[in-house]
C-alpha cells in the first residue's frame, strides 16, 4: 500500500502548531467579493434584494492583494455577493496580486469576461466558475 502523502495535510498541521502555539500564520485561501452588486436580475439570487453597492476602492484593492501576498497567503477567491467584474480597479489588482505571487480564482457570470479582459488576465486564474442560469 502507498503511503498517504496529500501535502495540504502537511500544511494543516503545521498551521495547527502556529495556531496552538499563538504564532502568526497566513490563511492559504482568501475569499473577497470587491463588488456588492451585480449586472443581472437572476430571480433565485439574493444579490439583487439585498443591495450592497460599495466597492473596494481600486489602490486598497491592490494594496490588500499586494499585503496578502507579503504575509504569505496563495490564493485569492473573487466571488461573493455580487458579479466581481463590476469592479473597474479589478483587472489591474489582480494583475498586481499575480506579479506578487498570489493565484486567482474567479466565480462570475461571464457577461464581462470580453476577449480583451481575458487576454490580459486569463493567465492568473487556477480556475473561473460561471455561474449561469
Amino acid at each position: 500500500m502507498n503511503k498517504y502523502n496529500e501535502e495540504r495535510t502537511f500544511t494543516q498541521i503545521e498551521a495547527l502548531y502556529k495556531w496552538k502555539n499563538n504564532i502568526d500564520f497566513p490563511p492559504i485561501i482568501v475569499e473577497v467579493s470587491p463588488v456588492g452588486g451585480c449586472n443581472q436580475k437572476c430571480v433565485f439570487c439574493y444579490s439583487d434584494y439585498i443591495k450592497l453597492e460599495d466597492r473596494f476602492d481600486n489602490e486598497l484593492l491592490k494594496e490588500t492583494f499586494i499585503d496578502w501576498a507579503n504575509f504569505g497567503v496563495k490564493a485569492v477567491l473573487l466571488q461573493g455577493t455580487g458579479e466581481p467584474l463590476l469592479h473597474q480597479g479589478l483587472p489591474d489588482a489582480i494583475l498586481e496580486g499575480y506579479g506578487k505571487g498570489l493565484e486567482f480564482t474567479l466565480t462570475t457570470n461571464g457577461v464581462l469576461l470580453t476577449s480583451k479582459l481575458q487576454k490580459s488576465i486569463l493567465k492568473c486564474f487556477s480556475f473561473i466558475k460561471f455561474s449561469v442560469l
